[in-house]
């Protein structure tokens, strides 16, 4: 198999080099030997989206998947030939986009939960080295920690005894005099 960039640069003004993508198309979608007038036709549709359109024969190779993977459910599982594809190319490569997003989103989402996962593991573990300092010094890092929390804008009815810890544990991390 060719990589897709090796062909990009090896098409521009070779129609011919369209043809194997034309063929493949159609013995996907069940047509194993497609007449030399079908193929020809698929290759000036091809030729007519990469030179005229502008379109990437990435894109283009994209939304020919596109089609074969919605053939039962948007063309009545038939399609006739390869001149359906500048009617749904738009279609095709706007469900990349948003596929993309999504997976993008959901990646991001994962790096975020890595990250508060990994901060609380820190969290903890600073929390367990509170836990065995002398009491007189909790009391003051709690003391100091409320105070933090107030300046910070938090009102003392809503200092939750977890907040109160955190804040602790940041403040013993950062060194806060204790």
């Amino acid at each position: 198999m060719v990589l897709p960039l090796l062909i990009e640069q090896r098409v521009a003004g070779d129609p011919s080099a369209y043809a194997p993508c034309v063929v493949n198309f159609y013995d996907r979608v069940g047509q194993k030997k497609p007449s030399r007038e079908k193929v020809q036709m698929g290759v000036s549709v091809v030729q007519n989206l990469v030179e005229e359109q502008h379109y990437t024969l990435g894109e283009i190779e994209y939304s020919l998947d596109w089609i074969v993977r919605n053939v039962s459910t948007r063309f009545n599982g038939r399609v006739q030939s390869l001149g359906i594809l500048p009617h749904v190319i738009g279609e095709a490569l706007q469900e990349k986009t948003h596929s993309e997003r999504k997976r993008e989103r959901r990646r991001e989402q994962e790096r975020e939960q890595d990250q508060d996962q990994e901060h609380d593991a820190e969290v903890q573990k600073l929390v367990a080295k509170l836990a065995e300092l002398p009491s007189e010094t909790l009391e003051h890092l709690r003391a100091e920690a409320i105070k933090s929390l107030i300046g910070r804008g938090f009102q003392r009815q809503f200092l939750l005894e977890n907040l109160v810890r955190n804040e602790m544990a940041c403040l013993f991390d950062r060194g806060v005099e204790v």
